[in-house]
Formats: structure tokens, C-alpha cells, sequence
């Protein structure tokens, strides 16, 4: 309790003075540093060096910056995570996305999330629980909607599920150390169910221009959503053209989850596939994905309801949400990684709820879009490499339209190298895009 006072006290004063005055750092300890590098350890003051008199200094060789009392001691000093500015007495830090920098400076003071098994993520509230135990980590929700997790170090070895709520905020860990995940992070929309922050199918208040499309009229299939790549159209009939897909959604400041797929206006039985979640992910260290580490923000599926035997027009499929990873080093190796926002698949025009489209997942095909029997099928979803497929119109006279597939979202990888290269059979299924690092001087 006594940490959660002293981190809210400081967020306060952060949100009055503008800014945050880089925290002083516990004594160096490299037995206790999780890498080699800078930032690994970090320095407190020591009474005993002796320092020039009222001087600030930065020791490039040594990634340390000092500042020096008028009494010749050292009052404080600390590792520089970056190594030290050029051209100033400064640091160099990590400067995150979406202005998460002071949640930044508060994670050395935060305890380490190590989370196995079943965990739920819950980013209304902000609960966390491992198992049956709640996991106590400070966390804060920004007006952008962003819940914020502050921890020293974040290991995952077990299934992660973030609770998709039609409210919940997207998803941010800011880690002092490395962030390791062995294990599934799953912000991933459930058929119509967006992940955390993305919007949920059916829902005509949160249509933006990503948004798949709505028939105007009865018969033609309903865009699919998007996200990297424009949406697909819907299927056309004999005297209507299918819905149009939405446009692209690749905005990662600020972070958006993935928009949903186009429904169908015939009594509510198609409904448009919910936006996969919103998550970023920065460390001053690394961020690691070994093993089985797979992190899943993909679209949902179309969903087809039975609708009395009347043969209905297919749904759109919902796009896959947006990840941000930013890290000095961000590494994906290993044949079973994968980090995913492919979109889900339209639904086919039919009378039953065996036409559903199928949510993006994280494996490597494209989701399938529904089937119907009339050959009207939904288009299936994007997943990176390739864009999502329209509905389809079976031919006949009144033929109905099957829904447009839903696009992949959007991965940034932001690290030093500016560039990514997954190894030994990793994968990254989704629209990317690589840049170096943003950096800023710090204290």
C-alpha cells in the first residue's frame, strides 16, 4: 500500500508540474541486473566519492550520470538507460508512445509481474489475477483509455486472457527491465466481441471510416472492417453492389483497437465480427518472445444466427487490432512464436449459423469466411501478406451477398536497429511497420 501511495503521489505531481524529475535509483547492484547493458544496474548516491563541487556529469564509458553536491560528495547518481545524450549532461531514456513516459519513471520502484497458468486481465477495473490470487502492481487509466500496468519486470509462462467487456480500455505494460513472455497474451476480439478496446460487431455508435459498411438494402452482403489493408466489400446481388469495406486504421498515437465488421439490417441475425484489442508493450531493457511467447490481437468472425429458414446476406468480418512493442531490443525466436492481428472472416448468405465467419487466430492461414449453400460465401480475412476477400454472389437471381473478410491490423516494433528479424521460424502475421526508438534526456 504504502508503494501504490507513493506512485499516485508522484503521478500527481507529475499532472501539476508537467513533467517528472527522473526517480533516484536504489544502489547498483549487478547481481541483481537482469541484463549486461546500460540501464542494467542502477547507481544511488554514495557519500563516500568525492566529485567536483556543485557539477553535473555524464560518464559516456560508463553510462553514468552524476551530480556532485557543494560540498564535493555525490548527491545523486544514477545508470543511464540509452547511454549518455551528446552535447548535454543528460541521460538518454526511452521516450514511449502515447505519452507513457511518467508511468515509465515509476517502474524501478515497482514490483516484478511474474504471471503462470490461467490469468485474466481485467482493463476496467485493473485487476490482474494469477490464478485465484490477485496480482498487486500499481496501474492507472489514461484519458486516451489506455490502462496502464507498471512493473519492474514482467514474465508470462502461462495464458493471459484480457476480459473483452464492451467498455474495457486497451492495454499497456510499461517495464523498467526486461519483459519476457513464454507464454499467450490473447487480446483478440471473440466472433462479435471486440478485445480490449476494440469495438464490438452491431454496434452502429462506434462506426468510424474503419468500419465495414451496412447494406442499405435487403440482399447485398455487408463489408468487412479495416485495418492494414482496406476492407473487403460485401457480395453484390443481381441489382445491388455488396456493402463497401472500411478504410485503413493504422494509428498507433493514439492507440486504437481494430474496427468491426459491416452487419446485415435483416432482424439482427448477421452481425459484423468485433475489432481485435489495442496493446502496447515498452521496456527499457528488452522485450523477449521465446518459446511458445505468441501475442494475439485478431478480429472476429461474422456471426450467422438462424433465422427461421429465411436465407439472410452475410455479415463483415471484424480487423485485427494495433500492437506496439518498443524496446532497445526486441527479439522473436523460436518456430511456435507469433505475434498476430489477422483479421476475421465474412459470413456466408444462409438461413443458419453454420455460415459464420471464423475469428483471425494465430495460426498462418487466412480465418476462413462462412460457407452457404447457394455459394454466396463470406470473404476471408487478412492476415498480413495477403488482403482480405470480398463476399461472393452465387449467380442466381436472388442471390443474396456473402459478407467482405475483415482486415489484419497494424504491429509497430520500435527498437534501436529500427528494424525487425524474426528467428529459427518466428512469426509476425500482420500489416508492420519498424522505426527506431524515440529517446529523450532524463532528469
Amino acid at each position: 500500500m504504502r508503494l501504490r501511495f507513493l506512485l499516485h503521489s508522484l503521478l500527481l505531481a507529475c499532472a501539476l508540474l508537467g513533467a517528472c524529475k527522473f526517480p533516484e535509483l536504489p544502489p547498483l547492484d549487478e547481481t541483481d541486473a537482469t541484463t549486461d547493458g546500460p540501464g542494467s544496474g542502477d547507481a544511488g548516491p554514495d557519500a563516500t566519492l568525492a566529485c567536483a563541487p556543485d557539477s553535473i556529469t555524464c560518464d559516456a564509458a560508463q553510462a553514468l550520470y552524476t551530480e556532485c553536491s557543494s560540498s564535493g560528495i555525490v548527491s545523486f547518481q544514477m545508470r543511464c538507460p540509452l547511454g549518455c545524450a551528446t552535447g548535454a549532461a543528460k541521460c538518454l531514456d526511452i521516450d514511449p508512445s502515447n505519452g507513457l513516459a511518467m508511468y515509465l519513471d515509476m517502474a524501478a520502484e515497482a514490483p516484478d509481474l511474474v504471471m503462470s497458468g490461467q490469468i485474466v486481465i481485467n482493463t476496467s477495473d485493473g485487476s490482474i489475477l494469477v490464478g485465484a490470487i490477485a496480482a498487486q502492481v500499481p496501474t492507472f487509466l489514461t484519458t486516451d483509455g489506455i490502462r496502464v500496468f507498471v512493473v519492474r519486470s514482467l514474465t508470462l509462462d502461462g495464458v493471459a486472457t484480457v476480459e473483452r467487456r464492451y467498455t474495457a480500455a486497451k492495454l499497456a505494460f510499461v517495464s523498467d527491465r526486461d519483459v519476457l513472455i513464454r507464454g499467450r497474451l490473447d487480446i483478440s476480439a471473440d466472433g462479435t466481441q471486440g478485445g480490449a478496446g476494440g469495438n464490438w460487431g452491431g454496434d452502429q455508435s462506434s462506426k468510424g471510416a474503419c468500419a465495414g459498411h451496412w447494406p442499405a438494402q435487403s440482399g447485398p452482403g455487408a463489408g468487412g472492417a479495416g485495418g492494414g489493408d482496406p476492407g473487403a466489400p460485401g457480395g453484390p446481388t443481381s441489382a445491388h453492389q455488396g456493402a463497401a469495406g472500411g478504410s485503413t486504421n493504422v494509428a498507433s498515437e493514439p492507440l486504437l483497437g481494430g474496427c468491426e465488421g459491416g452487419s446485415v439490417l435483416d432482424g439482427g441475425n448477421s452481425v459484423g465480427g468485433g475489432g481485435g484489442g489495442g496493446l502496447q508493450i515498452t521496456s527499457r531493457t528488452q522485450i523477449l518472445l521465446l518459446d511458445s511467447g505468441i501475442i494475439d490481437a485478431s478480429g472476429g468472425g461474422a456471426q450467422h444466427g438462424a433465422s427461421g429458414g429465411v436465407r439472410i446476406a452475410g455479415a463483415g468480418g471484424g480487423a485485427g487490432g494495433n500492437v506496439i512493442l518498443e524496446a532497445p531490443q526486441v527479439v522473436l525466436d523460436g518456430p511456435s512464436v507469433v505475434v498476430s492481428t489477422k483479421g476475421g472472416g465474412g459470413a456466408g448468405a444462409s438461413s443458419t449459423v453454420t455460415s459464420s465467419g471464423t475469428d483471425g487466430g494465430y495460426d498462418a492461414p487466412r480465418a476462413a469466411g462462412g460457407t452457404s449453400s447457394i455459394q454466396s460465401h463470406g470473404g476471408a480475412g487478412g492476415n498480413g501478406t495477403q488482403p482480405p476477400g470480398a463476399g461472393l454472389n452465387g449467380g442466381c437471381s436472388d442471390c443474396q451477398g456473402g459478407g467482405g473478410g475483415g482486415a489484419a491490423g497494424m504491429t509497430v516494433f520500435r527498437n534501436l536497429a529500427g528494424a525487425i528479424a524474426p528467428q529459427n521460424g518466428a512469426a509476425v502475421r500482420s500489416k508492420t511497420t519498424t522505426t527506431p526508438i524515440r529517446t529523450r534526456q532524463v532528469p
